[in-house]
């Protein structure tokens, strides 16, 4: 069972980096999942702009960490969920494979947060696009609930 913990921001988005599921927040979020903070900022005589910083959830509230450390925790997850599920993460493309062999992919979550993730050999033991290339398509897990006589599948 997943823990909630209480944090402030009212206008932030919150993602699970175990199952890259994500929502906003109402002032909680799942423990130890990565949080997009975005802020209206209006400085004077110039045009107002949403200003975004990043965090992840720990026991006693969110901590502030970069974009790019919330990349490379976003990137090392994508390789343990692809490890246990053998199926590409929701809403994650392939970018481009670089002159590396490395391989580049898109994490979007709305049309303006997107995290680029890099998967190379030594995280996936492997030619990476040889690895990616073997996934199934996401698809979104079943549940069930049972009502008085029915079985309702989602």
């Amino acid at each position: 069972m997943v823990k909630w913990i209480r944090i402030e921001p009212d206008w932030a988005l919150w993602i699970d980096a175990d199952t890259f599921d994500f929502g906003h927040v109402e002032k909680r979020a799942p423990i130890y999942s990565i949080v997009i903070v975005k802020d209206m900022k209006t400085p004077k005589e110039r045009p107002s702009y949403v200003d975004a910083s990043y965090g992840i959830v720990g026991k006693h509230g969110l901590i502030g960490i970069s974009k790019r450390s919330a990349s490379e925790i976003l990137s090392n997850r994508t390789v343990d969920y692809i490890q246990r599920t053998r199926q590409w993460p929701p809403c994650m493309n392939l970018k481009r494979v670089l002159k590396s062999g490395d391989v580049e992919l898109t994490f979007t979550l709305t049309n303006h947060d997107r995290f680029t993730l890099r998967v190379t050999a030594e995280m996936v033991d492997d030619d990476p696009l040889d690895f990616l290339l073997e996934l199934n398509q996401y698809e979104k897990p079943r549940t069930s609930q049972r009502g008085p006589n029915q079985l309702i599948s989602t």
